[in-house]
This record gives structure tokens, C-alpha cells and sequence, in this order.
């Protein structure tokens, strides 16, 4: 194997599939790279076994080959080469040679033989979507995801393809966020399956902001997302995904419409109080103002008014995690934000001015009640 390739791009990849890696386990070549040259192009692969991604850059390819090496070693020296053409050539079996600037840089390698290739799906069930706004789903969803182990089906984001329409939906127990936006191709299928959490943070990490497209391809076992030069494919989640629909409250019976920036901020600095204590901070509205409120007695009190347009019921009350509130907030990138209220003990309800396409439902605390911060 020798070619000639960019560090910048070479470095970028890297970092890409370095996050597959996993360093323990009971199958010790899984804790390396592979890299591939052949046809004008380095590919550079890593393969956990329940999830893979290939990322392929352009390069000037004399002798095509492959090689596999630590991961862990190969990012530390990657991210410290300097920028410029990186020469890269197996001078022996396993010994690979890094050439830049005056100096040259040997690792040792594998054989690439019994490294897991990664699975390719039958494009026959397949869906294309704008990256930009798959991405924007990808994140107004994920962070409601959980991220404890024995939740395995909540760890993932629900996919559902209708006729006209994509939908992402992501839950803890404490939280839900649905996302749906219509679907400008047509896709070759409808139905719902479960993504793992960690494969759509590592789709988010290769996209750009140069815009395409990225394919989506469902398979029996597994789903894949093909962006520009990066392929991603993962185990499907299998389980019974709540019924979110249940979940979402029809209609509540006070609606606050509020300054987006308005209500972030001050939850943010009643969550300096609240963070003191159990994290909960309490919302009401009373004689025709929004109060946002937090008591933790060892640490101090917080009163703060701001400014919403209310219809409905003339008083309402509740209490929220700190957190659950702030993390939607944030993601929520529009002027004005609504907000559903039904009474201290059922979910309120969030989403966008004028986008019903969007919700988020936080279940409420008891006084006495909060979930981990």
C-alpha cells in the first residue's frame, strides 16, 4: 500500500470512526482502524459489531492495500501531524510508514484479514432527506433519548415513515420529543423502527453545513445513512416503543405564549437556586403574570415575572425538572415558544409558535419529587 493524501481530510475521518472503537472487549482486533486505498481513495473503517462507519477521502493512490492499526494510537498521531501531504506506505507486513515534511513516522499494524467487513443493505427500502433538516430532526430529538443501559429500548429514536411524512420521537420516562416534517421524495416504504442514540450522535458529528442529502437504506436487522463520502450502519433497536401517541395530551386547558430567550434565561437562573437542591422549579401563573420560581433553603429563593400571552384557565401551577425544561428551550430555536399547562399533575406540553409539527411533553414533580439532575 502507498499513497499520498491531505492531512486535513485524513485527520477528519479519523476522528470520525475513532468514536466506533471499542478498546475492551473479548475481541481485541475490534480496537482497530482499517485502511483501505484503492481507486483514488483511502477508506478509513472501524467496526464495533453493532455499529460500523466508513469514511473515504481522496488520495493519490500508487499501490492500492490495506492495513489495520490501533485505533487509539493512529488518532493520537494523526491529530498531531502538521498540514500538508501525508505519505503513507506499508513498508512491510504490519509496518506502516507516515511521511511529512522532513520527518517519518513508523506504526505497527495488523492484517486486515479478520477484520469484520461492513455489512451493505439491499437498497430496497430507502428514503432520501435534506441533511440539513434530517439533522435539525436529529437534534430537536435525541437529547430526550435515555441514556441508561437498562432502558435498551428507550436509548433509541423511533423512525416512522408514513405516506408524505418522516417522524422522530425520542423518550426517557420524564420526557418526549416528536418531530415530523413532510418528505419531499418519495420513499420506497412506510413503517417504524428503532435507531440506537449513539448512531444518529455519530451522524450528527459528519454532517456539514454545505447542505446534500443523506440516504437513508432499512434492512430486516440493521439501518444505514449514506452521506457524501461517510456510510454509517447499525443494529436496529428491537422492543415495544411506548405508545407516544397516548402520551401527547390533546389539548390543555391554559395556554402561555412566551419569548423564547425570555423563558431560557430565567429558567436558567432559577436553575442556579434549584440545582442547590432537588432541581425542581415551579412555574405559575396568577393574576395575569408568568412566574418562574425556585426555593432551595440552604441556598437562597428566586421570584422572577416575564411577559406571556395567556388563553384559558386564570390560574395554574406546576413543577418541572430544571433540566428537562432548559434542554428543550435550547433546541426550540424559534422567537416565541407555547406552552400547555392541564393542572399540577399531568404533563405540560411545549413546542414552537405556529409549528405544530414539534412538541415536547415534560412530566410534572410532586413538591416533594424530582428526577436526577
Amino acid at each position: 500500500m502507498r499513497l499520498t493524501c491531505e492531512h486535513l481530510k485524513i485527520s477528519h475521518a479519523v476522528e470520525a470512526v475513532q468514536h466506533i472503537v471499542v478498546t475492551k472487549s473479548t475481541l481485541p482486533i475490534i480496537g482497530n482502524i482499517l485502511l483501505e486505498a484503492s481507486h483514488e481513495k483511502l477508506k478509513i473503517s472501524a467496526n464495533n459489531l453493532e455499529m460500523g462507519m466508513e469514511v473515504s477521502v481522496p488520495a493519490k493512490v500508487e499501490d492500492p492495500g490495506s492495513v489495520l492499526i490501533p485505533a487509539k494510537t493512529l488518532a493520537s498521531m494523526v491529530q498531531r501531524l502538521p498540514a500538508g501531504e501525508i505519505q503513507i506506505q506499508e513498508k512491510a507486513r504490519g509496518v506502516v510508514e507516515f511521511r511529512f515534511r522532513k520527518a517519518k513516522m513508523e506504526l505497527r499494524g495488523l492484517p486486515p484479514d479478520e477484520f469484520p467487513a461492513l455489512p451493505r443493505l439491499k437498497e430496497q427500502r430507502t428514503l432520501e432527506l435534506d441533511a440539513n433538516v434530517f439533522g435539525r430532526m436529529v437534534e430537536e430529538t435525541i437529547f430526550s433519548a435515555s441514556t441508561s443501559e437498562e432502558k435498551h429500548v428507550l436509548s433509541g429514536v423511533l423512525i416512522e415513515v408514513a405516506k408524505g411524512t418522516i417522524t422522530l420521537v425520542a423518550t426517557d420516562g420524564y420526557r418526549l420529543a416528536r418531530r415530523e416534517v413532510e418528505i419531499t421524495k418519495k420513499a420506497s416504504f412506510e413503517g417504524g423502527f428503532i435507531v440506537p442514540g449513539r448512531a444518529f450522535l455519530e451522524l450528527l458529528r459528519v454532517l456539514d453545513d454545505d447542505g446534500g442529502n443523506i440516504k437513508l437504506v432499512c434492512g430486516d436487522e440493521q439501518v444505514a445513512f449514506q452521506y457524501k463520502d461517510a456510510y454509517i450502519i447499525t443494529r436496529q433497536i428491537h422492543g415495544q416503543f411506548p405508545d407516544y401517541r397516548q402520551v401527547i395530551p390533546k389539548e390543555g386547558n391554559l395556554s402561555l405564549t412566551i419569548q423564547r430567550k425570555d423563558f431560557l434565561e430565567s429558567v436558567e437562573r432559577a436553575a442556579v437556586i434549584a440545582q442547590g437542591g432537588s432541581n425542581v422549579i415551579r412555574l405559575e401563573w396568577i393574576g395575569g403574570q408568568f412566574h418562574i420560581r425556585a426555593s432551595v433553603p440552604e441556598v437562597g429563593a428566586v421570584d422572577e415575572v416575564i411577559d406571556a400571552k395567556s388563553q384559558g384557565a386564570k390560574e395554574s401551577q406546576i413543577a418541572f425538572n430544571a433540566r428537562l425544561v432548559l434542554e428543550a428551550l435550547k433546541v426550540i430555536d424559534v422567537d416565541n415558544v407555547v406552552l400547555e399547562l392541564s393542572g399540577s399533575l399531568s404533563p405540560g406540553l411545549l413546542r414552537p409558535e405556529n409549528d405544530n409539527g414539534y412538541v415536547y411533553v415534560v412530566m410534572p414533580i410532586r413538591t416533594a419529587e424530582a428526577v436526577p439532575a
